[in-house]
């Protein structure tokens, strides 16, 4: 059986799949600029990278930490784009779910920066 590459143009011909990646993309440069706009600390001061009601401040580190989220949400949303194109000519409402899903990554990513500032 041989492989054979699918255009991903068609992937984006669905509307679900093209208002998911611009709402994801939307949130997670969101999620850049508001971590972006944290006072950066003193040289070699730290800042704090999660806080719970229970426990309060459990993590501290360096201010290049906090770009961690937003990082890992662009990394999670590139692959979930890649298998959604992979996968699109066998399982089409599998892919359209990978896209929906990976809106809720971003918006818990964003909700993350969020809190951090």
């Amino acid at each position: 059986m041989r492989f054979e590459w699918y255009p991903i143009r068609l992937l984006f011909r669905q509307r679900l799949v093209r208002v998911s990646l611009v709402f994801s993309a939307v949130a997670n440069v969101a999620a850049w600029i508001v971590l972006w706009l944290v006072p950066r600390p003193v040289e070699g001061g730290q800042v704090f990278l999660h806080y719970t009601v229970i426990f309060g401040i459990d993590k501290i580190g360096k201010y290049e930490e906090l770009f961690l989220a937003p990082l890992w949400g662009a990394v999670i949303l590139l692959i979930n784009l890649v298998v959604a194109w992979l996968i699109f000519p066998k399982a089409a409402a599998m892919a359209e779910f990978l896209v929906l899903a990976t809106v809720f990554v971003e918006m818990g990513t964003l909700l993350a920066a969020v809190l951090l500032y």
